[in-house]
């Protein structure tokens, strides 16, 4: 599977906490394999390489892993921009011409 989206993964990872509740065996699978258990609990896979991590105990801890921002950044020195211009009028925005340099 290449994509999922959010109402898919929580709707699965409700079926893998439930399991987890009444089945220990299913549990330690969840700890120590969580795409197995995802796959077991669901009939499908989680996307390759999602990361996807099982504790126990009272952690309330919602992680989001943000990816690697860009190196290379457009950075547009203060003379340059005095150059450029632009507008918007009721839906439509126009850019007026960008230096040489950053077209």
């Amino acid at each position: 599977m290449a994509f999922m989206d959010w109402s898919e993964l929580e709707q699965g990872l409700r079926k893998v906490v439930t399991r987890a509740m009444t089945d220990p065996t299913f549990r330690e699978v969840c700890l120590q394999d969580p795409a197995s258990a995802y796959t077991q609990a669901n009939g499908i896979a989680l996307p390759q390489g999602f990361p996807l991590r099982f504790t126990q105990g009272g952690s309330t801890e919602f992680v989001v892993s943000l990816p690697e921002a860009p190196v290379d950044f457009l950075e547009i020195p203060d003379q340059e921009l005095d150059n450029l211009s632009g507008g918007c009028f009721e839906d439509t925005c126009w850019l007026g011409t960008l230096p040489p340099t950053y077209s």
